[in-house]
């Protein structure tokens, strides 16, 4: 899925790490997410590799698990979900939400610490 991500020469920071994420629905298993950043003329080319795995949740009869915990900067509600594989710059979309990890855990007095995870294996009515 071809992306163009471009900056102005003044506001290019080569050392600077962003945070790219890919949004796209896939059935429980075990994956290895390949993803190539590469300049428009593709003289520089980075490539990024990870293995995860998505458990099954109806797999959870007997117990609760939940996903990493990671905090929020900023969470916003979407027109419409985002129904199409895409790919995301400094946010990733979740269901209707558009999502801004707060990924270096820092606060100041005042701000609300707002927390996201996933709990698996809850029941209705339990």
């Amino acid at each position: 899925m071809p992306i163009t991500f471009q900056v102005t020469s003044d506001s290019y920071e080569p050392d600077k790490e962003e945070l790219y994420s890919t949004r796209n629905l896939l059935p429980p298993g075990d994956y290895l997410l390949s993803m190539a950043i590469a300049s428009q003329k593709l003289e520089k080319i980075g490539t990024q590799y990870f293995e995860f795995s998505l458990p099954n949740e109806v797999s959870f009869t007997d117990s609760l698990d939940t996903t990493p915990l990671f905090f929020l900067k900023r969470m916003r509600q979407l027109d419409t979900p985002e129904l199409k594989a895409s790919l995301h710059r400094g946010v990733f979309t979740y269901i209707i939400f558009q999502i801004e990890p707060n990924v270096e855990k820092i606060f100041s007095s005042g701000d609300s610490l707002d927390v996201f995870y996933f709990v698996f294996g809850s029941q209705p009515d339990e």
